[in-house]
């Protein structure tokens, strides 16, 4: 759905661009001019997009996450764009830099409108989710508290403070949190649940889970060993492919953009100290290899 509204906001932007740019005699053949090439950058902030998380959970997170995350990534994925406009402007009859800085402000201004309305209109005329909390933990309180803050991202919560009110639940919630612990250690709480919850088919999931899920983050005091046993997992070559290459992309834009910086910073290392400017060090990466870091060194004169 998300993806849908940012494909009516991309091509919105263009629209608008060419209108503003061309005037309303010119614009209908400039559109189909910029058409292709646009497109082709719009399958790339897709990608961006949905690596970056934009396009999961969205009910879980409000406007000021929105704005967090959402304008870093257009600025990554402008600077991107930018640079393939270099590269490949001889094979393309277009040259649309003032084009593209004119998309980016009606983009930005138009999605996020859009989105936090989406956001809006699901927590309002959306069914929302019944989620019920058991258990004293502090992943439970802050999501209880995170949830009465912030009512619009689309939850309805109850606290269950006793074992027994875990059955019978009525009215049945959508999602039962339960603390980590007490599914642990908790016997009657374990019990409970392979006597009733698992037989009634309640879907229940433990707190630590729920809050990650919730603020995009582990809570740190019930990080384990066998959590990083079961995060770390391979991943597909296609995946690791994609994060290559936008890895590279983003080091190239991120090189290029800072180069006159790192010249100056580099001039005055080597006007205060002595010894290279540049310092190399041999670390071990993924599988064992090595690779060779480099950095500007930073020993006192």
């Amino acid at each position: 759905m998300t993806l849908a509204v940012d494909a009516a906001a991309w091509y919105a932007s263009l629209i608008g661009m060419v209108f503003f740019r061309y005037g309303p005699t010119s614009s209908y053949d400039a559109f189909f001019q910029h058409f292709f090439l646009f497109s082709l950058l719009f399958a790339l902030w897709g990608i961006i997009f949905y690596i970056a998380g934009l396009y999961q959970q969205v009910v879980l997170r409000g406007a000021g996450h929105l704005f967090r995350t959402f304008l870093p990534v257009v600025a990554i994925g402008s600077l991107i764009s930018i640079i393939l406009f270099y590269v490949f402007e001889p094979l393309s009859a277009l040259s649309p830099k003032t084009n593209f800085a004119i998309f980016i402000v009606l983009f930005t201004i138009l999605d996020l409108t859009f989105r936090v309305f989406f956001l809006r209109f699901l927590a309002r005329w959306s069914i929302r989710t019944r989620v019920a909390l058991f258990g004293a933990s502090k992943e439970i309180a802050e999501v209880a508290e995170h949830f009465s803050k912030n009512e619009y991202i689309g939850y309805d919560p109850r606290t269950i403070k006793k074992v027994d009110e875990l059955w019978p639940l009525s009215p049945a919630p959508d999602v039962l949190v339960i603390a980590a612990e007490s599914l642990r250690r908790d016997a009657q709480v374990q019990r409970m649940v392979y006597e009733r919850l698992l037989p009634a088919q309640i879907f229940f999931i433990d707190s630590v889970s729920f809050y990650e899920s919730v603020f995009d983050k582990v809570p740190v005091g019930e990080l384990e060993d066998h959590w990083f046993i079961e995060h770390i997992l391979p991943k597909s070559r296609l995946y690791h492919g994609v994060e290559r290459v936008l890895d590279m992309s983003f080091a190239v834009a991120a090189f290029v953009l800072f180069l006159p910086v790192m010249l100056i910073v580099a001039a005055l290392v080597k006007c205060t100290s002595r010894g290279p400017v540049l310092y190399s060090q041999t670390r071990i990466g993924r599988g064992g290899g090595n690779f060779t870091f480099y950095k500007l060194t930073t020993h006192p004169p």
